[in-house]
């Protein structure tokens, strides 16, 4: 079979797997506690897509294969199990470790750390440029916190109200899930659908995906994660780093959550801060 046939054949089968993962995060996806959230978040979205496509393009016809494809299902059957509260949490954290050593020794393998921008690229120019996008975040979060579905749905962790020490775990916990989310859509889908069908639309695809895996989100971050999608995509292979991708969307989420739980009262902030939240709208 011809390498490019090889290629198709990759792609095809970590589109087909998408489909899958986006459909089991959206159904009842795992909260609680953060250590099995960050285990299947980290499995579905970095973790498997690396295993179907260097299974796929690298190791058809070689040994190798064997160990990849039994350990790609293993973490399938376990984390579908899981997900009928069949098996012990135990468990899902012993094989997300193990899956995830392997899955560094085959990007090491394979040459693929730049390939998926996971280096620092060009940081001496993105860290500046990240700063001014938080502070775009702070204004935009702080003024559409108030906004009724935004109250209804964050913050996204329902469970973290007990001490400030839950949230700052709930929060590091965030920002490994946030990795994978974006390594997957930023990092992993746009390099290799770029091959193929150039980087325009390579981002196009990416942001659909992305945008359809905000299903049961507010209106109005359902229209901004297209937006988000598409500056996020550019900005990742410009600065060829996928960590402006991550720390940008976490801070979105981080303080989307913290302006929400100060307008409910669950977090408590110095005066000038909670009345010139309230005064914003």
């Amino acid at each position: 079979m011809a390498s490019n046939e090889f290629d198709n054949i990759a792609i095809g089968s970590v589109l087909i797997y998408l489909s899958f993962a986006i459909v089991f995060a959206i159904n009842r996806m795992l909260w609680h506690p953060p250590l099995i959230w960050v285990s299947e978040s980290l499995l579905l979205f970095f973790i498997l897509p690396v295993f179907i496509y260097d299974g796929v393009l690298y190791q058809i016809g070689n040994k190798l294969s064997y160990i990849t494809i039994s350990i790609a299902v293993i973490d399938l059957v376990i984390l579908v199990v899981f997900k009928n509260k069949g098996i012990l949490p135990t468990v899902l954290v012993i094989f997300f470790i193990f899956s995830l050593v392997y899955a560094f020794i085959l990007l090491k393998l394979y040459n693929q750390f730049g390939k998926f921008y996971l280096g620092l690229g060009r940081w001496k120019v993105w860290l500046p440029v990240v700063a001014v996008i938080f502070v775009f975040i702070v204004i935009g979060t702080a003024y559409f916190s108030a906004n009724r579905d935004f109250l209804r749905v964050y913050p996204l962790y329902k469970y973290y109200v007990k001490s400030n020490g839950e949230i700052v775990f709930y929060e590091l916990a965030f920002l490994l899930f946030m990795f994978s989310w974006e390594f997957l859509f930023r990092g992993f889908l746009i390099p290799v659908l770029r091959e193929k069908t150039g980087l325009f639309l390579a981002i196009a695809i990416s942001t659909i995906i992305f945008s359809l895996a905000h299903y049961g989100k507010p209106e109005m971050e359902i229209y901004s994660s297209i937006f988000g999608g598409i500056l996020l995509g550019y900005l990742t292979v410009y600065f060829k780093s996928v960590y402006p991708a991550v720390l940008s969307h976490f801070f979105l989420s981080f303080s989307m959550n913290m302006f929400v739980m100060l307008r409910k009262g669950v977090i408590h902030a110095p005066g000038i801060i909670t009345n010139l939240l309230k005064a914003i709208h």
